[in-house]
């Protein structure tokens, strides 16, 4: 437990960036989480939280994976923490809101075949579109994936680790840094911070 203390006290800071408040925050990188582009050795992971039909998400998107791209050793990675309460057990209710559920799934399904980046920019390009109706990518292997629980047994548990880690609404975007996780707000603000980062 003191080395734990001795490693907090011990890490670098991250640079203050002004009109940008960043918070430490416990958040462990989850096996099921969606990563979008950058290195898995990253040195910094920035990790959005979404809502496939949340409007800030959609705003949100683009500016992140612009920013990821032009820093050097980043990682962009998607969580799911869908507004809706048949996928998302922190949330009180019963009653499904939009295709939320079923989106979050199919960012899941989209992953696994290796055209997540393509989905997110799908989804978040027209938020009232029917993305899972249109698919172009393998639609038989595709509509197979959301047929089965999985998918949706995984959105539960990326709802779960958001909500661990502090989220309860979306877009939530937390950094690591040399090892240690900030929830970074406002959003707008992360390309800065990464480029005061990478400098």
């Amino acid at each position: 437990m003191l080395w734990l203390l001795i490693a907090w006290a011990l890490a670098a800071p991250p640079p203050e960036i002004p009109g940008m408040l960043i918070k430490p925050r416990s958040v462990t990188l989850e096996p099921t989480d969606l990563p979008v582009a950058g290195p898995d050795d990253a040195e910094v992971v920035v990790v959005e939280v979404v809502d496939w039909r949340c409007p800030h998400c959609a705003k949100a998107w683009p500016v992140l994976l612009d920013a990821v791209r032009q820093a050097p050793s980043t990682r962009l990675v998607l969580r799911n923490f869908p507004l809706s309460p048949p996928c998302n057990p922190t949330l009180r209710g019963t009653d499904a809101i939009g295709q939320r559920c079923e989106l979050a799934a199919g960012s899941i399904c989209a992953s696994q075949q290796g055209r997540l980046l393509a989905y997110a920019q799908d989804v978040f390009a027209d938020l009232d579109a029917d993305v899972l109706a249109q698919r172009p990518w393998s639609k038989r292997r595709f509509s197979r994936c959301l047929a089965q629980d999985d998918a949706q047994r995984v959105v539960m548990e990326q709802a779960r680790a958001a909500q661990d880690a502090g989220v309860s609404g979306t877009p939530t975007v937390f950094v690591r840094i040399e090892g240690t996780w900030y929830e970074a707000a406002p959003w707008p603000e992360v390309p800065r911070l990464l480029q005061a980062l990478t400098d």
